[in-house]
């Protein structure tokens, strides 16, 4: 069984969409749905529940503390998230479970990202990282790591390293993943793609705040 947890906070306007996605999911096996209520005020939870989301309660703010919640109340085998602003590609539990299978050592698997909407100028440098990502990684390895859009854990490896640390506001995937990374292999898949929601780059057109802001994660974590 695949477990599917979408944290949400006020996401009315996607929901349904990053909902719809997954419902059309050609995954011949089963698979659950969990919107984690980040303290919505609007109808977020309503619509998911509406939708047949399993929808859990976590009042207390935060991302990491958001997806930690949905992790644990998940019951598969392996546990894939994304956000309320993404849709998924039809064939994505697909693949997620065939990279599994394909490599029994790996405890996580993840795939890369591209904008809906948002600067133009970011949407096009996200579409040439992606090109380049797999270059770069054959000389730095380190430099990448998951985005909480578009990733999957085998449940086993993310209770072995004590889930996200709650603590961290932004950046718990990338503590995630460098931890997991001491327990086994995460794989990298950069045809494995969602689209997400730009609106998060619309004060930041070159998308430099995010960087340095990511830089400013690795070295810290």
């Amino acid at each position: 069984m695949i477990s599917v947890v979408v944290p949400a906070l006020n996401e009315q306007d996607y929901i349904a969409r990053c909902l719809n996605s997954l419902a059309q999911q050609d995954y011949p096996g089963r698979f659950e749905i969990i919107v984690v209520d980040n303290g919505n005020i609007d109808s977020t939870a309503a619509i998911a529940g509406s939708l047949g989301a399993r929808v859990i309660h976590q009042p207390r703010k935060g991302i990491a503390r958001a997806r930690h919640s949905g992790f644990l109340a998940a019951r598969g085998q392996i546990i894939a998230s994304t956000d309320a602003d993404t849709t998924v590609p039809g064939d994505w539990l697909s693949r997620i479970n065939r990279l599994f299978r394909q490599n029994p050592e790996a405890v996580a698997v993840a795939g890369h990202f591209l904008l809906s909407d948002g600067p133009a100028s970011v949407r096009w440098w996200i579409r040439v990282s992606r090109r380049l990502m797999p270059y770069i990684l054959k000389f730095i390895p380190w430099l990448w790591n998951f985005s909480d859009v578009n990733f999957a854990i085998r449940a086993d490896a993310f209770a072995s390293v004590g889930g996200f640390n709650t603590d961290i506001q932004l950046g718990g995937d990338i503590d995630l993943c460098r931890r997991l990374r001491q327990k086994g292999r995460v794989i990298f898949e950069p045809s494995l793609l969602v689209q997400t929601s730009g609106r998060a780059f619309s004060n930041d057109r070159l998308g430099l705040k995010h960087l340095f802001h990511y830089l400013k994660l690795l070295r810290q974590s």
